[in-house]
């Protein structure tokens, strides 16, 4: 926790923007069959892993330093999720997403039906969290129920580091997306939350957010779209 503390000092003192930004793409068919893929970005954090004081059984251990933070935004090891979806029905195709460091991971599979698309997400995180989808053909709704407000005190514990007006900030820096891409161009995009088209045709869309606009108030990653 005591290293934790010290990134999110570390981060507010360089004032990085979007340090963290944690993605779901969606590329679904008028059938319910499809894609997703979940991403955790800590890329831009890179450069801070030469900073943080280390410790001697870190360094036996091998351990990456920022593992417990990205574990605790959802990213468990995604060696073990892609072994959970290699078994699932409906889900097929998977493989593990990396980038240029171990600070870009992500899982990407196909899935056959709407309801195995809800099954696998389930498995990112078995605290919950995580979004139910429908999808008839022509309306897609994302609904998350949070686990709840984000609480501060129980967050810093007894550090004399890090206030909350700072945590804030991180938190506000903190970025979550959600993309979706049809077969058919989109209609209507009802959210309260800022949503853009991605693409020239209409056929894809993304809202995203803040970590800190998620623990307050109306989600803005609840939205629903309806296609020709």
């Amino acid at each position: 926790m005591q290293k934790i503390i010290w990134i999110f000092t570390a981060l507010i003192a360089v004032s990085l923007t979007s340090c963290i930004t944690i993605e779901e793409r969606y590329t679904i068919k008028k059938n319910g069959s499809g894609h997703m893929e979940y991403i955790i970005d800590m890329s831009e954090m890179a450069s801070l892993l030469e900073m943080l004081p280390k410790d001697e059984d870190d360094e036996e251990a091998g351990d990456n330093p920022l593992s417990g933070l990205s574990e605790g935004l959802g990213g468990a090891d995604m060696g073990d999720i892609a072994a959970k979806l290699e078994g699932m029905e409906g889900i097929s195709k998977v493989t593990q997403i990396t980038g240029d460091n171990e600070l870009y991971m992500g899982i990407g599979f196909d899935f056959k039906s709407v309801e195995a698309l809800n099954n696998a997400v389930s498995s990112f995180n078995e605290g919950g969290g995580m979004t139910p989808i429908t999808f008839d053909g022509k309306k897609f709704v994302r609904e998350q129920e949070l686990a709840g407000e984000l609480n501060m005190e129980e967050l810093l514990g007894d550090s004399e580091e890090v206030d909350a007006a700072q945590m804030n900030m991180f938190f506000t820096q903190m970025k979550y997306k959600v993309s979706v891409t049809f077969k058919k161009p989109i209609n209507a995009i009802y959210t309260s939350g800022d949503a853009k088209f991605t693409d020239k045709k209409h056929k894809s869309m993304e809202v995203e957010t803040s970590f800190k606009e998620l623990f307050e108030g109306e989600n803005p990653l609840n939205f629903s779209v309806i296609t020709k």
